[in-house]
């Protein structure tokens, strides 16, 4: 048997819920710190490209805050040139 609600979420925009929606990119600077270089809020695109200045880090870190509808989040890539 399944379990279907009598009362489903309505997604109020066209973005697939399961996209991420809001979201932070920071970069560990060369004394170990966290700094933020992208705050997206409200995306609702599939597949996003973002453009700055050219930095050296040991690591990234994407802060996911929210989705456009589900409760869990998962990226399945990330380029970084």
């Amino acid at each position: 048997n399944y379990y279907y609600s009598n009362f489903p979420k309505s997604n109020s925009s066209n973005a697939l819920r399961s996209i991420v929606k809001d979201y932070n990119l920071f970069y560990t600077d060369n004394n170990g710190h966290g700094q933020k270089i992208i705050e997206v809020r409200n995306n609702q695109k599939p597949l996003v490209i973002h453009e700055f200045e050219k930095i050296e880090t040991a690591s990234l870190e994407i802060e996911i805050l929210s989705t456009n509808g589900i409760e869990r989040a998962q990226i399945f890539q990330v380029r970084v040139f």
